[in-house]
């Protein structure tokens, strides 16, 4: 996504040394928003004003990045996920954790890919290995990773490009970290 110089210009003349300057300026170099540790917050009203006006800016530059990717990700929370489970119903369950993070926590019948960051063709390599597995019926697909975030939705964006429907994937929101029944989960790890 490209934004106007103009528009950095802008921020950048009217909040020096706020929470925004830094975010616009991470993001102009790196396309992606970053928090530093050069995070400068002030007491006064105007730069409290432009600390706010910041966070804002922010925000909008993070919904514009995510409307850029034109992806729509499919959410599964994790109350509708335990009444799958219960249920016994037909799902494809995708753990793209580390391996040593799989043995510690995983749900039972998952599928272990180990892909996780999901970055280099090899991790994702490593998905498609189960692509054949997920293609022989139309059974919903959940990708578990640690946190639900990043890596989950590379992942969802990977297998929507080898020709999984939307409407059959769905990504477990927070991941096994922020699992809230973990007696649901195994521990295969020895530990």
């Amino acid at each position: 996504m490209a934004i106007p110089v103009s528009i950095y210009q802008a921020v950048l003349d009217n909040m020096h040394n706020t929470f925004a300057y830094h975010i616009v300026v991470r993001y102009s170099f790196t396309r992606k928003i970053l928090f530093t540790d050069k995070l400068y917050f002030s007491t006064t009203r105007r730069n409290t004003m432009n600390n706010i006006s910041a966070i804002i800016f922010a925000l909008v530059l993070l919904t514009a990045q995510a409307a850029a990717a034109g992806i729509d990700y499919n959410y599964i929370n994790s109350n509708d996920f335990i009444k799958v489970l219960e249920k016994n119903k037909p799902v494809h369950v995708v753990d793209i954790q580390k391996k040593n993070n799989y043995l510690q926590k995983h749900f039972a019948n998952s599928v272990a890919t180990n892909a996780y960051p999901v970055k280099t063709a090899q991790e994702k390599n490593r998905i498609k290995d189960i692509l054949s597995t997920l293609q022989a019926n139309s059974d919903p697909v959940v990708i578990v990773g640690p946190r639900g975030t990043r890596a989950s939705q590379k992942a969802y964006a990977y297998l929507l490009e080898q020709g999984v429907a939307p409407q059959r994937l769905a990504i477990l929101e927070k991941g096994t970290r922020g699992w809230p029944a973990p007696q649901m989960l195994l521990n295969t790890s020895g530990q």
